[in-house]
C-alpha cells in the first residue's frame, strides 16, 4: 500500500497474508513463511529465528504508507516461552522519526527523545 492510497474511512488494512501476491508487499529477510492456520482459517506469517528475521513495510527503503488513522492495531501470536521483539519506526505529521520498541527483554519503562 503506498501514500497515494485512499485512506478516507476509519480504518484501513495495511496488510494481509491473504491472496497470491501478499508478499509483494513487504522486504522480508530470514525465515518468514506464508503457513495456512486451521484455527484463523486462514493463511498467517510465520517468523522463525532470532534477530535477522525481519519484516518491513513498505518493501521500498523510501516509499511511505501515508496512514491517517489515529490508532494502529497489531494482531500477533507469541508461543509461551518465546522470545519476542518489535521495532516500529514511524514518521509524524511534522516529520518527526519515532520508534517504539516492544520487547519481552525489558521490564521497565524508557523514554528518550529517540525512543517513545
Amino acid at each position: 500500500m503506498a501514500s497515494s492510497a485512499w485512506h478516507g474511512g476509519p480504518y484501513v488494512e495495511v496488510f494481509s497474508a491473504q491472496g497470491s501476491k501478499s508478499e509483494s508487499a513487504y522486504k522480508k529477510s530470514g525465515a518468514v513463511k506464508k503457513v495456512f492456520d486451521k484455527s484463523v482459517k486462514g493463511y498467517v506469517l510465520e517468523l522463525e529465528g532470532g534477530r535477522d528475521v525481519k519484516m518491513q513495510f513498505p518493501a521500498g527503503d523510501k516509499e511511505s504508507l501515508g496512514l491517517l488513522q489515529h490508532y494502529l492495531v497489531f494482531q500477533l501470536l507469541i508461543p509461551p516461552g518465546k522470545g519476542f521483539s518489535l521495532e516500529l519506526s514511524i514518521l509524524d505529521q511534522s516529520k518527526t522519526r519515532r520508534r517504539l520498541n516492544l520487547s519481552c527483554a525489558s521490564k521497565d519503562l524508557h523514554v528518550t527523545p529517540l525512543h517513545v
